[in-house]
């Protein structure tokens, strides 16, 4: 079954990129990619070409989304897995495949094939990355040693995006307060083809949008001075969460808001539907630069403020845990070409294919510099979209890049996300202690984060479709309670542990 899904999926996929079903390779492996990484043009862009000729291997790409997580399980259980899985750093699969013996400790595998992860990585990244008995099963993506190095296009990018034309109209608003924020949604809402807030996709674990913007935005830190801060449990969250419900019940939000995958969104921001969005711009920079081209430009503004007025505290997550974690099978037909794939990636030479592209079509050298060509950065800044497509690269490919290797002349950038960086540059901090704290907690207790996330996944969309605040709070207590059902203080308890062993 696995195998005959597998097979079924690569050739949709290479039929949908035009590419031949027969390899030009000797050695064929797969990529699964289930995080959100445009992937549509690998096989035909020039980079993608470049990096699979650089190895002699022919990669087949498959991506998955939210919604086909369970295709991990089905595929890793079958007996033609992946050789390459790239997923979410901190997500809980990454911990069972290793568990269950499904990945490779890549120390092993790099020392089988004459490399080594230290030098890979950096020795601190790596160890990092590694387990307590010091097994280092996954290589992460988008990772830095510091916080300097941790902000660009393709890092994760907080901020609320209000569109320009919207701002002088309504020249009052203000999104900090919880009241002037509803009034601000109602403003923009007397024009019907607007849809006053955007969020990002809600899941089967929360809503990003919530879960990470809005708490970072109030302010709250996972784990503050080794003490676990429950920020479910403050006054400010009680009342911007109620806020987000009163939005939704006077139909300030999409009517598909918990349906609404990350396409359909992009589609309502390209054609500027959205009069404010509240998530991760660095995920949306196609549909900002289409919108753009329609005449609707969004700009950063501040957004939710606790009633103490403190500045946001978004977490850098590049900082030496990376956003992504790239895994090798070991029940796969080639693991030694993917570690070879992976290796020759985190070389000087492929990180700079995946950050610059291809040397002399996309840049050149002078005086020791890496220059981008005027045709490359031209078609960039005129259409994301063409770019990726013929191109390829430009930070795009960013499962295994590291943000310091930049080094390029005039890089590749759109004017959009300028301000979210540097929104990201005076609010983001380096929250990696915190960000270990809660890894090790989650090794102690894999079960309970796994339920405790989807409980959170089932009752947020409830807590937001209350009506009144008699219902809200009522959906909100029921969450408290169905939560302790499911671990929440053994949970609570693993991570005052993992803080006190720091």
């Amino acid at each position: 079954m696995a195998r005959r899904l597998l097979v079924w999926m690569l050739a949709m996929a290479m039929t949908l990129s035009g590419l031949p079903l027969a390899a030009c390779a000797e050695t064929e492996i797969t990529w699964l990619i289930g995080v959100p990484i445009a992937m549509e043009n690998w096989g035909s862009d020039l980079v993608s070409r470049a990096i699979m000729n650089a190895v002699d291997v022919r990669v087949h790409v498959v991506s998955v989304d939210n919604a086909q997580k369970q295709l991990l399980d089905i595929l890793m259980a079958g007996d033609a897995p992946p050789e390459l899985i790239t997923w979410h750093r901190d997500a809980y699969q990454v911990e069972q495949l290793a568990r269950q013996g499904k990945i490779w400790n890549l120390d092993e595998l790099a020392r089988r094939n004459g490399a080594s992860m230290d030098h890979l990585l950096g020795a601190e990244i790596a160890q990092s990355n590694r387990d307590e008995n010091g097994n280092l099963y996954l290589c992460p993506g988008m990772v830095c040693e510091s916080g300097k190095d941790a902000v660009s296009d393709g890092s994760r990018l907080p901020c609320m995006l209000v569109r320009a034309d919207l701002l002088q109209r309504f020249s009052q608003m203000d999104f900090t307060r919880p009241d002037a924020f509803l009034e601000a949604l109602a403003d923009m809402a007397t024009d019907e083809a607007v849809i006053p807030l955007g969020l990002m996709p809600f899941t089967d674990e929360g809503c990003l949008s919530i879960d990470g913007y809005l708490r970072e935005a109030l302010a709250f830190a996972p784990v503050r001075d080794g003490t676990y801060e429950d920020w479910l449990q403050s006054e400010d969250s009680r009342e911007w969460l109620f806020v987000l419900s009163q939005a939704n019940a006077r139909g300030y939000l999409d009517e598909n808001v918990f349906t609404c995958d990350r396409d359909q969104i992009a589609r309502n921001l390209s054609m500027g539907r959205y009069g404010a969005y509240m998530g991760d711009a660095s995920l949306i920079s196609q549909a900002l630069q289409s919108a753009r081209d329609r005449g609707f430009s969004y700009a950063v503004v501040n957004g939710p403020r606790n009633r103490n007025r403190n500045a946001p505290r978004h977490s850098l997550d590049c900082v030496r845990y990376g956003m992504y974690a790239t895994m090798i099978s070991v029940d796969s037909a080639h693991p030694d070409a993917a570690m070879a794939l992976m290796a020759w990636m985190l070389s000087a030479d492929g990180q700079r294919m995946v950050d610059l592209g291809v040397q002399g079509s996309m840049w050149s050298e002078q005086n020791g510099e890496a220059v981008l060509r005027a045709s490359a950065r031209q078609l960039y800044e005129k259409s994301v979209e063409q770019f990726r497509a013929v191109y390829g690269g430009g930070g795009f490919y960013a499962m295994l890049m590291m943000p310091a290797m930049r080094e390029a002349r005039n890089g590749y950038s759109l004017e959009v996300l300028a301000q979210s960086r540097e929104y990201m540059k005076e609010y983001g901090v380096d929250a990696s202690e915190e960000r270990g704290i809660l890894l090790r907690a989650q090794h102690a207790m894999l079960a309970e984060s796994c339920l405790l996330r989807r409980c959170w996944g089932d009752a947020l969309p409830k807590i937001l479709c209350a009506t009144n605040r008699e219902e809200f709070d009522r959906e909100l207590d029921v969450y408290f309670l169905n939560r302790q059902a499911e671990g929440y203080e053994r949970y609570v308890q693993a991570i005052q542990d993992a803080a006190a062993f720091r």
